[in-house]
């Protein structure tokens, strides 16, 4: 707190749980945190005005960042039994994917990624808007790939499909 003449400047922390429409945004139910400054006037010992100053940018960011990962669903947590965590730092994620012929994995997102196909084979990846595509994975190829939206896949081949996928995480 700092004083000069009549004002008074502040600087404080604010928390709460985003529960209804903000900027546009429906109920995320997330806690945030943001700094705030003010200053007062005080004119006859009394409060008569006021300016506040929060941190605007950090909130939306944070509240962004809640409704990113709303829309992102996770293949290790949707299918366990699929995905496999190989190894997990704070620059990327490795899993492992396997596929066994006539096996479905469950609707799942991903971030920017590599692959890399160990053991290939065919599959039929069901998109979210209702397309479909025939993917023929063959052993020893590498893809880089943006934001993958909401898919399922079904393995329709013979053989089991294995791919290495590194997920980068600076670059979600």
């Amino acid at each position: 707190m700092v004083t000069e003449g009549d004002k008074v400047v502040t600087r404080y922390k604010s928390t709460g749980t985003h529960l209804g429409l903000f900027n546009g945004l429906d109920s995320t139910g997330i806690k945030v945190t943001i700094f705030e400054a003010s200053i007062y006037r005080i004119a006859n010992g009394k409060l008569v005005e006021q300016w506040r100053f929060p941190d605007a940018l950090s909130l939306d960011s944070q509240l962004k960042a809640a409704k990113s990962d709303k829309l992102n669903i996770d293949g290790l947590k949707a299918s366990p039994a699929i995905f496999k965590l190989l190894l997990e730092n704070e620059h990327v994620r490795v899993l492992e994917y396997a596929l066994k012929p006539g096996e479905k994995d469950t609707p799942h997102t991903h971030p920017v990624k590599s692959s890399y196909v160990v053991s290939g084979g065919k599959l039929k990846v069901y998109l979210e808007n209702g397309e479909v595509a025939i993917a023929n994975e063959d052993a020893g190829t590498a893809s880089w790939r943006d934001y993958v939206g909401k898919h399922y896949i079904e393995s329709i081949g013979n053989t089991t499909v294995i791919i290495v996928i590194t997920e980068i995480k600076s670059m979600k």
